[in-house]
């Protein structure tokens, strides 16, 4: 138990230092946790080639700053931040299905500090499960499909710990269609969203 006790108090100030040498990297442009609820757009592909239709969405996420956990001189890992979300999708327009979108995603803000300390743009990067609710036409059940979406951004920094960020997306879904041959759905999604930073 001493050992025990002795590995973690090591461990402790370990992360402590670490977060100590690199806090001079975490701004109040950029800080190291955000919590972030936001309100999405998605322009949904349903295949056949039919046209996108709109529908709305609820979401949040919890992203954390990996600046402390790279090394000097600032690098790419020193530059991103990565991401929990979910995003709710609920049934609209008498569409008999629900999505819900869950995953991780990574950011990259391709440059040092914000523009004229306000604007903060990144590429960004998600991949999770898309899981579609479905409940109407004799076809109720539960399809879960892989999601990639790739995108881009803009951070805007807000004094007092507050921020808004845009985003702008492709999510890419890879069905199985009846021919067993596998296709490509792209739905765009666009987000506002408000975050509280710590």
């Amino acid at each position: 138990m001493r050992y025990l006790n002795s590995a973690a108090i090591g461990l402790a100030l370990s992360l402590t230092s670490a977060f100590s040498l690199h806090a001079q990297k975490l701004t109040a442009h950029r800080q190291f946790l955000s919590l972030e609820p936001y309100y999405a757009s998605t322009w949904m592909d349903s295949g056949g080639g039919a046209d996108r239709e709109m529908f709305s969405a609820y979401g949040a996420r919890l992203w954390i700053n990996l600046a402390p956990f790279s090394g000097p001189p600032t690098n790419l890992i020193g530059r991103s931040t990565l991401s929990l979300f979910t995003t709710y999708q609920p049934d609209q327009k008498d569409a008999g299905f629900s999505v819900t979108f869950y995953g991780a995603e990574i950011a990259h803000h391709f440059i040092d500090v914000p523009v004229a300390n306000l604007f903060d743009p990144f590429f960004v990067l998600g991949i999770g499960d898309q899981r579609t609710n479905v409940f109407a036409g004799g076809d109720d059940g539960i399809v879960h499909r892989l999601a990639v979406a790739p995108g881009l951004g803009l951070r805007i920094p807000i004094p007092n710990r507050l921020q808004l960020r845009l985003d702008a997306k492709d999510i890419l879904t890879f069905p199985e269609g009846a021919d067993g041959k596998r296709r490509t759905l792209q739905s765009v999604q666009a987000t506002i969203g408000a975050g509280l930073t710590f």
